[in-house]
This record gives C-alpha cells, sequence and structure tokens, in this order.
C-alpha cells in the first residue's frame, strides 16, 4: 500500500514560514457616534394653579367692589366663589397638585375681607336709611301734630316755633258804619281781632300778618269804613310785647253760621292758623 507524498514546499525564499493561524473574527460594522445633547426627561404632570389664581383675582374685585358705596350689594358674590376657589387651591397644594400655595391663601383672604367689608357697609348704609326713613316719619308725624295743633276754636292760643303766642277771639258782629263800601242791605260787620305776644327773651320780628274770614259760601269781602277799619301787626316785638291787629269784613246774612278765620304770621313760612266757631 503506497501512501501520498506531501507536497512539496515553495521554493520562495521571502515567504514567511507556515504556521497554525486563527481563524479571522468576522466583520463588525461601525461605532456609533456619540449623541450631540443629552435625551429630554419625560414631561411629568404641570401643576394646576388656575384655581389660586383665580380666587386671587375675584378676592382683588370683591374687595374694590365692597369699598364702593353703590356697588358694595354686588361684592358678596365674587368675593364666595374667590373663598371656595381659594380654599380648592390649597388643597390641591398640600396634595402637590399645585405650586402657588401664597397666591391661593391670599385669595381666601381678600374674599373673607371682601365679604366682611361688604356686610359692614351694608350694615352702615342699612342703619342710614333706616334713621333717614324714621326722621322723615318723625318730621311727617311732628307736621301732622302741627297742622292739628293750627286748628283752633275761638279764643284759643297757638304758639309757633319762633316763640309767639297767638290768639284769635270770636269775631265782633255789628252794624256797618255809614258811608261804608260795599254798601248792600242787610250785611253786617264782622271785626276780626288777634293778639300776637312775644314770649321769648328776644326780639321778633312780624311781617304784616294776614287775616281772612271764610263762611259757609266763600271767603268774605273786606268792609272799608274808612281809617281805621283796618290793622296790621307789623315790626319788631319786644321781649313780652303784645300786639294787636284787626280787619273788619262784610258778612251777608246768608253766610252767618260756622265761619273760620285764618291768620298768616309769616308771609315767608305760609302756615297760617285757623279758628273756628259759630256767629
Amino acid at each position: 500500500m503506497s501512501t501520498q507524498a506531501p507536497p512539496p514546499e515553495s521554493t520562495d525564499p521571502w515567504r514567511a514560514p507556515a504556521t497554525e493561524s486563527a481563524p479571522a473574527p468576522a466583520a463588525q460594522g461601525p461605532a456609533p457616534a456619540p449623541a450631540p445633547w443629552p435625551p429630554y426627561p419625560l414631561p411629568g404632570p404641570q401643576p394646576r394653579n388656575g384655581m389660586g389664581v383665580a380666587a386671587m383675582v375675584l378676592g382683588i374685585i370683591g374687595m374694590v367692589l365692597a369699598l364702593t358705596l353703590i356697588l358694595f350689594w354686588f361684592a358678596w358674590l365674587p368675593a364666595l366663589v374667590g373663598v371656595v376657589l381659594g380654599v380648592l387651591g390649597l388643597r390641591l397644594c398640600r396634595r402637590g397638585a399645585a405650586t402657588n400655595r401664597g397666591t391661593a391663601l391670599a385669595g381666601v383672604i381678600l374674599g373673607v375681607l371682601a365679604l366682611l367689608v361688604s356686610g359692614a357697609v351694608a350694615t352702615f348704609v342699612g342703619m342710614a336709611v333706616y334713621q333717614s326713613a324714621q326722621a322723615e316719619r318723625a318730621e311727617e308725624q311732628r307736621r301732622a301734630a302741627d297742622e292739628k295743633a293750627r286748628r283752633l276754636t275761638f279764643g284759643q292760643s297757638y304758639t309757633t316755633a319762633d316763640g309767639l303766642r297767638i290768639t284769635v277771639a270770636k269775631p265782633e258782629t255789628r252794624a256797618p258804619r255809614p258811608n261804608s263800601v260795599p254798601a248792600e242791605p242787610g250785611l253786617q260787620a264782622v271785626v276780626a281781632v288777634v293778639t300776637v305776644v312775644n314770649t321769648t327773651a328776644e326780639p321778633r320780628t312780624m311781617h304784616p300778618g294776614l287775616l281772612y274770614l271764610k263762611g259757609p259760601h266763600g271767603d268774605a269781602e273786606d268792609l272799608y269804613e274808612g281809617f281805621g277799619s283796618h290793622m296790621s301787626i307789623d315790626g319788631t316785638l319786644k321781649p313780652g310785647e303784645q300786639l294787636a291787629g284787626h280787619r273788619t269784613f262784610a258778612l251777608r246774612p246768608a253766610d252767618f253760621g260756622q265761619v273760620q278765620v285764618t291768620f298768616v304770621p309769616d308771609r315767608a313760612t305760609l302756615q297760617p292758623v285757623r279758628w273756628t266757631g259759630t256767629l
């Protein structure tokens, strides 16, 4: 049996001696290039600060309205909503869902202050309106009582606010003097006399006091009987001084009965005093 001879070695003198070589490594791709910037972190939950901001804004609006005497009635609504939103905002801050605790707290404080201020202003305005109504009612009662006090019967006295006591006696009835105007058959002369006394310690000025006589059928006419038929009260009354004035009227027989004498002590105030009685 024959054996195969090994192949002859190469006769190339520059060839390296043959060695047992390891298998060549597998080819690899190029190395990845480094990232130009670090990767962004994943976004977390955003803070829910809207309630706190809204609470503070509504609290400011409520305070502005509360300090206005005209619009304070509307302050309670934004103030109350601001308090509610502020409390909700504080709860979110305690849970970590919001970051504006100071803003929410400011909204609560402003809302509470606005409620208190608006309540105080409402109380003040209500008391002012009540006192004004009471004063007006008292003034109406005073005027009604004064109007009643200025309706008297003959012989009674009325004292004015400035201390003048006024009295009208029952008018005197007599026949007219000769040459009287008007001169009609059956006319009677009626003389109304008024007495004014200054009851104060200061002088009082009387403007021409006016006397009127009214019968069942209307106002009586003046009867002119010459000098002295009319005498008005005009001038200054000293303390305790008394002045008397009179006026003569012509009264027809049909006008006798219930009559009324009116005296206006001051034409500036036009507050007449009336006496009634039967002639």
